[in-house]
């Protein structure tokens, strides 16, 4: 009789280890001093061998909640940390159909001392993206994240506060931000389709529209051989400086315009008149504080062509690789599309 307790003892032991079951019941005492239920709700917890918890609830009418919560962790080199938390509820009725179901992830990143102080983090694992999956990042110090993201393209961005990052990258890693203290921020895939998109400047176009540094000439058409005027340019660049601007002006480019003087881009003649290559160059090069440069120019056949007010410019953005020749010319006076600008414009944030 004893071993045969013994070996009850045991496996009552191994239950509790995998299953917990809660009852909540209510009733009143009964004739003879027994307890008689009216209502009674259980809980069944489990935990799986990888680290799964399941939580089964049944009603009193037999309809059931099943709460599955996955929880993954890595934690790279220099000790920084992310956790993947994603919980999936089902409601079923009491002849077992499902209901409902909905499921919600967060990703915790607690970004190590070492991490901080060097600036920048690999993270060790690859994060999930979507408009409602937060992203809660501890740093103890401002850092470059660079976060791997399965099928990673110049579509994807990050926001916060819901506004989007227009000078996040991506690149063979993942998508790269920064982050100046805790926030919490998303990664999302805020491509933009156009029908008349397509060959070199494609991945230049996805880049600039998802960051809607660039807006469409239609819900469908982008216009890439359209001329770009130099009030497009001031919009351009007062998007990605994150300028806000009043829009209530009697023309489209009067915000802008006025932004771009103040910042001492232009001198504000001829806002709607094409620009040219090297003004564009100017623009830039003005709009990053007109920093020193040595460049040679004289590869291009046409480097003589290049007004002196622009050559420190044009000089800067070859040298950057913002600017590239056309048939060995640079073409200073040619007026720029938009998808050139489109190229041009990634290349800074990617560059710069």
């Amino acid at each position: 009789m004893k071993r045969i307790l013994a070996f009850s003892l045991v496996i009552a032991m191994v239950f509790a280890m995998t299953t917990t079951v809660f009852a909540a019941n209510s009733g009143t005492s009964g004739g003879g001093g027994f307890y008689v239920p009216t209502t009674r709700e259980q809980t069944v917890r489990q935990v799986l061998s990888d680290g799964t918890v399941i939580e089964t609830t049944t009603h009193e009418d037999g309809s059931q909640t099943i709460v599955t919560t996955i929880v993954e962790e890595a934690t790279n080199a220099d000790g920084t940390k992310v956790i993947i938390t994603t919980v999936t509820t089902v409601e079923k009725d009491k002849d077992g159909n499902t209901v409902s179901s909905k499921t919600s992830t967060t990703v915790d990143i607690i970004v190590s001392a070492k991490d901080a102080e060097d600036g920048k983090v690999l993270l060790p694992i690859a994060i999930p993206t979507g408009k409602q999956i937060p992203i809660n990042v501890k740093t103890p110090a401002p850092v470059e994240i660079t976060a791997p993201v399965d099928n990673a393209n110049n579509g994807f961005v990050k926001t916060e506060n819901d506004e989007i990052q227009k000078n996040c990258d991506v690149n063979e890693n993942g998508v790269v931000f920064d982050v100046e203290g805790n926030a919490q921020v998303k990664v999302i895939d805020n491509t933009k389709t156009f029908n008349d998109v397509s060959g070199w400047a494609a991945e230049a176009i996805r880049f600039v529209t998802a960051r809607e540094l660039f807006l469409g000439t239609s819900e469908e058409t982008f216009d890439p051989t359209a001329t770009v005027t130099r009030a497009m340019v001031y919009t351009v660049l007062s998007r990605l400086a994150g300028a806000e601007l009043d829009s209530t002006g009697a023309d489209w480019y009067e915000a802008p315009l006025a932004w771009a003087v103040a910042q001492g881009i232009t001198d504000g003649t001829n806002p709607t008149a094409p620009v040219t290559r090297e003004q564009l160059a100017t623009m830039l090069y003005r709009f990053v504080g007109q920093p020193a440069v040595e460049a040679d120019l004289a590869s291009f056949g046409d480097a003589e062509s290049v007004n002196g007010w622009a050559s420190a410019a044009m000089q800067w953005a070859v040298a950057n690789g913002l600017i590239n020749g056309i048939d060995g010319n640079l073409a200073p006076q040619g007026e720029a599309s938009r998808a050139e600008l489109a190229a041009i414009m990634m290349r800074f944030i990617k560059n710069i």
